[in-house]
């Protein structure tokens, strides 16, 4: 996957990153009893999901400073979440674009 280059294409990233995140809580939520290996983490895509929203309005506001070198603060509980996260590529993306920064 290519890493955002500009501002306008970090939002982008991140704005797919919100809809895969809403699907992906509607599936865990119509997860029958006898499936539940996506509805167990309901509670943390919740919040993974409020994280990456708050981060884009930090980001569209001008608020957000790239190229810090550190990991988003969402990204470590993530990261040991992958194997529940089928798009966690797109979570490395926006980190990776964030830890490095921008380059047009």
């Amino acid at each position: 996957m290519q890493q955002p280059r500009t501002q306008q294409e970090y939002l982008e990233l991140a704005d797919q990153l919100i809809d895969e995140m809403e699907d992906l809580l509607r599936c865990a939520d119509d997860e029958d009893e006898s499936e539940n290996e996506f509805s167990t983490q309901i509670p943390a895509y919740r919040e993974l999901l409020a994280a990456i929203r708050n981060h884009r309005t930090a980001v569209a506001a001008g608020g957000h400073a790239f190229a810090d070198g550190k990991d988003l603060p969402f990204f470590v509980e993530a990261r040991r979440r992958r194997a529940f996260i089928p798009f966690f590529i797109l979570i490395e993306a926006l980190n990776g674009a964030h830890k490095a920064g921008l380059r047009p």
